[in-house]
């Protein structure tokens, strides 16, 4: 998770530290997915899919007010599912331009929600520096390709001419 994200999620106030829990399949959050470039000022949260234990974000996340949508891919053959959030807030926004400046009270937001368990980020907010590189932002990875009915159909066809 790029320390951009982990100043965002905060902002959001939708969330919990308890969401970004690996005993409940979170595997990374983005701030982009390069299967849905139009998907700007969105934030992405990646679970693996399938397992009992994420039913219960599965049922909340959909319950939030900046739910947009989510969608299931294949990586490495293992099934995650992705949710994506919009976010709406204007300083969010201006954060994710690059021009933001946290005030003080988003400050200890941030270091609340990561209960002052995350160095990197307490360094910076404490000191206020916030240097965040920008070209260094991670995208949902790309899925597994998947056959669409028709092609395996055609496939299967094929196999069978031979």
């Amino acid at each position: 998770m790029t320390k951009l994200v982990k100043i965002i999620l905060p902002l959001t106030d939708e969330f919990n530290l308890t969401d970004l829990d690996k005993n409940k399949g979170f595997v990374d959050a983005y701030l982009s997915d390069i299967d849905r470039p139009f998907l700007d000022s969105h934030l992405f949260l990646m679970y693996e899919w399938g397992d009992k234990k994420n039913i219960d974000i599965f049922y909340r996340f959909q319950e939030m007010k900046k739910f947009y949508n989510y969608r299931i891919i294949y990586i490495d053959k293992k099934p995650m599912i992705v949710y994506c959030f919009v976010i709406i807030d204007l300083s969010i926004k201006h954060l994710l331009d690059g021009g933001g400046v946290l005030d003080d009270k988003q400050r200890l937001r941030v270091l609340q929600f990561w209960q002052f368990t995350d160095s990197e980020i307490n360094a910076e907010i404490i000191r206020g520096t916030m240097i965040i590189d920008y070209a260094k932002q991670d995208s949902v990875p790309l899925g597994d390709y998947l056959p669409t009915e028709e092609e395996c159909l055609m496939e299967q066809i094929k196999g069978e001419v031979l």
